[in-house]
């Protein structure tokens, strides 16, 4: 019986580890495609050379890499699962307003992020 409950527990939590690593290698991947996109745009009008591209863009994405990894490090140092989803969505929330601010408020194309991640929040929280 003992077993039986602790087999489960260890599933449960292998389950959860898998949904906080999705959401953590979902993130690294739409990131990527953001600066690819990003690149592409800023090419698409601008004769693209090394210094062409916006380095505020630049540091936002190295940035979101670097809190990706400690996010992936944090999700096997700590069992809170909850509580690293919740301060991962309010990161994206900061890191979504600065990539809006960046690139130019209102009118940015990375506004409709903000639905995006309105709708992750309410799926996997």
């Amino acid at each position: 019986m003992l077993e039986s409950d602790t087999t489960s527990i260890s599933l449960d939590r292998n389950r959860r580890l898998a949904s906080i690593q999705g959401l953590i290698f979902g993130r690294m991947a739409l990131i990527f495609a953001l600066l690819l996109a990003s690149w592409w745009w800023t090419g698409s009008y601008v004769q693209l050379s090394t210094g062409a591209f916006p380095t505020g863009l630049f540091l936002f994405f190295l940035v979101s890499i670097a809190l990706t990894g400690v996010y992936h490090f944090a999700a096997y140092a700590n069992s809170n699962y909850l509580f690293q989803r919740r301060f991962q969505f309010f990161a994206d929330i900061l890191l979504v307003s600065w990539l809006v601010l960046e690139t130019g408020d209102i009118n940015s194309p990375y506004i409709s992020l903000y639905i995006l991640l309105i709708c992750a929040s309410g799926l996997l929280l």
